[in-house]
């Protein structure tokens, strides 16, 4: 199972993903939401210190979110974990507090 974490401290906003989720479509949906949001924070501007680990079976991004853009990309990025997670809830786990 995938467990992912989303969480939110005032501007600082950080996304963590272990492990394989029981399918590779699954793991290959939330692998491609977690590369979008790492491309949108690096190819845009606008996320001050964004720093990402992305291995096989590992994922953290941290960003400081000065500007509402890049708070969204969060945001979009856990929803639509949260609709893999409601397809398919034995196979990926979320805990978020950024909707």
């Amino acid at each position: 199972m995938t467990e992912v974490y989303i969480t939110k401290d005032k501007t600082r906003y950080k996304l963590k993903a272990y492990n394989h989720a029981g399918t590779n479509e699954v793991c290959a949906g939330v692998s491609a939401i977690i590369y979008a949001l790492e491309g949108a924070l690096f190819n845009n501007d606008y996320a001050a210190d964004h720093v990402s680990t992305l291995e096989p079976g590992h994922a953290e991004i941290e960003a400081i979110c000065s500007d509402h853009t890049a708070a969204e990309d969060f945001r979009m990025a856990a929803i639509g974990l949260m609709q893999i997670q409601k397809a398919h809830p034995d196979e990926i786990g979320i805990s978020q507090n950024i909707l």
